[in-house]
Parts: C-alpha cells; structure tokens; sequence
C-alpha cells in the first residue's frame, strides 16, 4: 500500500529537481518561425522580464486560494514523526479486496486452492442466511479478481496466457447466477404459496358467502310460506264468516216468511191504539184477558 505513493514522489522530486538544474539557453539560440513582436518595437525596455510561470508554461498558484506547497518545507523534528502504529496498515480492511497483500499476484495452479462452481442442488438445501452469507463471499472474490485484472492491464502485463485468472472469475460469476436462481425459485414458489391461499381464501369465503345467501333464502321462503298460510286461514275464516251470515240470513228470512204466512192464515185483525206507537193485541185476546 505505500509503494505507490513512494514511488509517486520520487519520481515528482527527480522531474523537480531536473527542471530546476536544466540551464537556460541563450536567447540567440532559440529557434522561431516567426519574429517575435516585441522585437519589432524600439520603446520596449530590453531588460523587461516576463511574468513568473510554472515549468508547464502557466501561471503559478495563488497561495492564498491553493495553499502553500509543502515540497519545500522545512523536515519535522523526530519528536513529531508518526508512530509506526499509526502509519502501519497490515490489518486494513482494504486488504480484503487482495491475496496475501499484494496487488498482483503470480498466476500458480500449483498453490491455487479454489474448487468448482456451487451447484443448484447444493445452494437449494441452504438457508437464506447461508446464501446471503455465501452470496457476499462470492461478491468479495469476484472484486479481488477483477482488481487484480485491472491491475495487470495498468502494469500492462498480459494474463491471456494463464487461464486460471478468468476460470475462478467464472467459477464465481457462475455460482452468483445460481444463487440468484435458487432465490427466484423460492421467491416464484413463495408468491404460488401465496396466491393459492388466496384462491382458496376466497372459495372459503365464496362458500360461506354462499350458504349465508341459502340461509337468508330459506328463511324468506319460510317467512313467505308462512305468510301465505295465514292468508290462506284468514281467508278461509271469512268463508265461513260469509257462509254463516249467510245462513243466519236465509234462517232469518225463511223465519220471517214463516211468520208472514202464519200471519195472513189468522182471522183477527189488529188494532192500533192511538199513541201506543205499535201494534196492540187482538180483539179476541183483550175480551179473553177481561173475563
């Protein structure tokens, strides 16, 4: 991990170093194209010196805006030099996405220790805790291997000769493929689960629905039978109500032409006494009541 920027600010030091020491050639010696303009004019002061710039032609840093370059600052005293706790990094966790602590490291099927693919049938008897565990594990290789790749291609070394680099890089693609395949099994048969309690939710609900309507019909029909029975009673009542109305009418009448018949076959008349309001007895009665 510090060999890279180590290596970085010697070689910036060396590039400082050789731009400060490169003499100046004299203006006499340096090729144009064109003649320069300023040479042109007569009235332009010949010790007149250019603005500071940098080596790379543009113009230095304000140190107010970029801060001041700590390329020449004085060393720190030993007293203030970092402790080797502070500036040791074996245990990162950086170091995870390497082998051994290296950024590249030789290709050897010798000292390889990594094995197949997962298959289907080992990952489906795994619990999700295991595969999300496992899942995570293939996701860190798949990083270290990749790292490396990009590596090798930064150093422009060429792996095409050794296949075990792209072989384990498969091996991993291939077991994260069947993991998310065991997943999207359990997810597929998970939501059939779910929608077969639902159908069958639903039939339940269907039928009870169902047998709450045949209740309520039952009890209708009952209260409609029931109710047509009382009708039919009622109405029967008032036949024989009629009937003996009727009858009570032909007896009253048939009485009645009885009792005019009788009337007409006796010989005695009937007397009206002045304001009695009604009939009086008969003659022959009222002399038989005097004696």
């Amino acid at each position: 991990m510090q060999a890279a920027p180590q290596r970085a600010f010697a070689q910036l030091r060396t590039a400082l170093h050789t731009t400060l020491a490169r003499p100046a050639l004299p203006a006499a010696f340096v090729s144009s194209s064109s003649p320069s303009p300023r040479l042109l004019h007569t009235t332009a002061p010949a010790n007149a010196r250019a603005k500071p710039r940098a080596a790379s032609g543009r113009p230095k840093r304000d140190i107010t805006l970029y801060g001041r370059s700590e390329i020449h600052q004085p060393p720190l005293p030993r007293e203030q030099w970092p402790k080797r706790e502070e500036t040791d990094t074996s245990n990162h966790p950086l170091w995870r996405f390497f082998h051994d602590q290296v950024a590249l490291e030789v290709p050897d099927k010798a000292k390889d220790m990594s094995g197949r693919a997962w298959k289907t049938e080992e990952l489906r008897i795994k619990s999700f805790e295991d595969l999300h565990k496992l899942w995570y594990i293939l996701l860190r290789e798949r990083n270290v291997l990749l790292t490396q790749k990009e590596e090798a291609r930064r150093v422009r070394i060429d792996l095409r000769g050794f296949s075990m680099v792209h072989e384990n890089l498969h091996k991993c693609r291939k077991s994260m493929a069947r993991i998310k395949g065991v997943l999207a099994e359990r997810r597929n048969a998970a939501l059939h689960a779910a929608q077969i309690l639902r159908e069958r939710e639903d039939s339940v609900r269907n039928a009870e629905s169902e047998e709450h309507r045949a209740r309520s019909e039952a009890g209708r029909q009952r209260k409609r039978e029931k109710a047509q029975l009382s009708m039919e009673a009622l109405l029967e009542r008032r036949r024989q109500n009629k009937g003996r109305r009727a009858r009570a009418r032909a007896e009253a009448e048939a009485a009645a032409e009885g009792a005019a018949t009788a009337q007409e076959g006796k010989p005695a008349t009937s007397i009206l006494e002045p304001g009695t309001g009604g009939l009086t007895e008969t003659l022959v009665e009222e002399h038989a009541r005097v004696r």
